[in-house]
């Protein structure tokens, strides 16, 4: 949550505002949902980017289908982060962004 509200005061440099899309974004979009200890809204988030996969990018979905790979394992991190703690600072706002919209 604490890469979330970085983003947040990163993007808009007032932590008024900032406060007050933090408790959009965990009241309204219900973000607070992904923090919770059963992780729902990450295997959510986690089956829609698999279907997402399977569909734009077939190959990718089936070399991961046959390595065994578990999208929740490897990903529940980069949700809870918005993927903050993978890319650069630029990536990680428009990542905010479409959250956001």
């Amino acid at each position: 949550m604490n890469f979330v509200a970085a983003l947040l005061y990163a993007a808009v440099r007032d932590e008024v505002l900032a406060f007050g899309l933090m408790m959009k974004a965990m009241f309204e979009l219900n973000w607070r949902e992904v923090y919770k200890d059963e992780l729902i809204m990450v295997l959510i988030i986690t089956k829609k980017i698999l279907a997402w996969l399977k569909k734009e990018h077939k190959s990718v979905a089936a070399r991961l289908l046959e390595a065994e790979v578990i999208l929740e394992a490897q990903l529940s991190s980069p949700i809870m982060a918005l993927f903050a703690n993978l890319v650069p600072l630029e990536a990680s706002l428009r990542i905010l962004d479409r959250f956001m919209l």
